[in-house]
């Protein structure tokens, strides 16, 4: 092969990540992937939901579904999200005390909260 050959014994430092996987981005920054009807992502450590199609901008170019944090869930001692296990259709993000279920079409995103921690929900349009 044109690339070089790695070491006799040597491991890989982490499991490979599948690419071009509608929930890839959930794990690997705070850029956010589409799992339709909603945009996800985790930034500072807390899950942010956003229904862009409420803000969808379209033109003969292109169409645009900016991304607002519409609702903030955030946990006591966060951690970066770890992707825990994922199909085609679902995954399932651990981030500290909370494991979010997400179904790819689905209007429902779920989190589930270890007993004693605290979540907290916010949103860039303040609740009623």
């Amino acid at each position: 092969p044109p690339w070089p050959r790695a070491p006799a014994g040597a491991k890989a430092t982490r499991a490979p990540v599948a690419t071009g996987a509608w929930h890839t981005n959930l794990a690997r920054g705070d850029q956010p992937s589409a799992s339709t009807p909603y945009a996800l992502r985790f930034k500072d450590r807390a899950l942010e939901i956003s229904y862009g199609a409420d803000r969808r901008a379209a033109t003969k170019a292109s169409v645009a579904d900016p991304f607002v944090a519409d609702v903030v869930v955030a946990t006591t001692n966060p951690t970066d999200p770890k992707l825990a296990e994922a199909d085609a259709l679902t995954a399932r993000l651990a981030f500290g005390p909370a494991t979010a279920w997400l179904a790819r079409g689905s209007p429902y995103v779920t989190v589930e909260v270890s007993t004693g921690a605290t979540v907290t929900f916010s949103s860039a349009h303040g609740f009623a």
